[in-house]
């Protein structure tokens, strides 16, 4: 019994240890785009008025900024949301390659500066949420960005494996 005891209070530990951690990192994230937010807008309110250059440039680095923000956040809504079992999921059949593909085509809008590469391919169909699905192929080519230089490309596709399974990859050549 004593032995089952500590082994309950190991495992809360743990969780309250994860949570911990799981908090600080969430907080650190969002600390960093508020600042650079408050920064230029700082920045704008000083010399922005009447520099058209300083203008332009704080408002692109906010948006930008805000964008991070609302992709950290959606994060942390479905993390939260997969916790609590609050999740729904509506599992249908989801062609790979339009998810992927919608997702390069996100991608160059969004970081016009970095190439996504998309090889052409046969439809591959899963079952599963789509919505699930391309949150998860988000977060991967968001990772890809953040973890990989700017001038190397991503390369996102769907295909077969050789069981024939379904598969989709995001593949960068940065850290990791």
């Amino acid at each position: 019994l004593a032995r089952a005891f500590d082994h309950m209070f190991d495992r809360l530990e743990q969780s309250f240890n994860a949570e911990r951690q799981f908090t600080s990192d969430a907080s650190h994230e969002l600390r960093t785009p508020i600042s650079v937010i408050r920064g230029y807008a700082e920045m704008l309110d000083r010399w922005g008025k009447n520099d058209e250059k300083v203008r332009d440039e704080s408002i692109a680095a906010i948006l930008k900024e805000a964008d991070s923000m609302q992709r950290l956040v959606e994060q942390l809504l479905f993390l939260a949301r997969g916790d609590s079992g609050r999740q729904t999921l509506t599992i249908s059949r989801v062609d790979l390659t339009a998810v992927m593909q919608e997702i390069c085509e996100e991608m160059r809008m969004v970081a016009p500066a970095r190439t996504f590469v998309m090889p052409d391919s046969e439809p591959v169909y899963a079952q599963g949420d789509a919505g699930m699905i391309k949150q998860a192929a988000r977060i991967l080519t968001d990772n890809a960005m953040r973890y990989s230089p700017e001038d190397e490309r991503i390369t996102l596709r769907a295909f077969r494996n050789e069981k024939g399974e379904s598969c989709l990859s995001v593949q960068d050549n940065g850290a990791g």
